[in-house]
């Protein structure tokens, strides 16, 4: 019973987590984290993260 609490409990995280997620799309290939984090710098971020397309 105490997994399923825990599964239960997890996927109320996910979800909430999922709630507070932002998705920025066709930004400029010249985006650094750093310039990311500047520009959102008066909202309460707690993560942010820059995915890199290497090729």
């Amino acid at each position: 019973m105490a997994a399923k609490n825990n599964l239960q409990k997890s996927k109320i995280y996910d979800m909430e987590s999922y709630k507070r997620t932002l998705l920025f799309q066709k930004i400029s290939p010249k985006t650094t984290q750093q310039s990311l984090e500047k520009f959102l710098s008066e909202y309460p971020l707690e993560q942010c993260s820059v995915p890199t397309n290497e090729e």
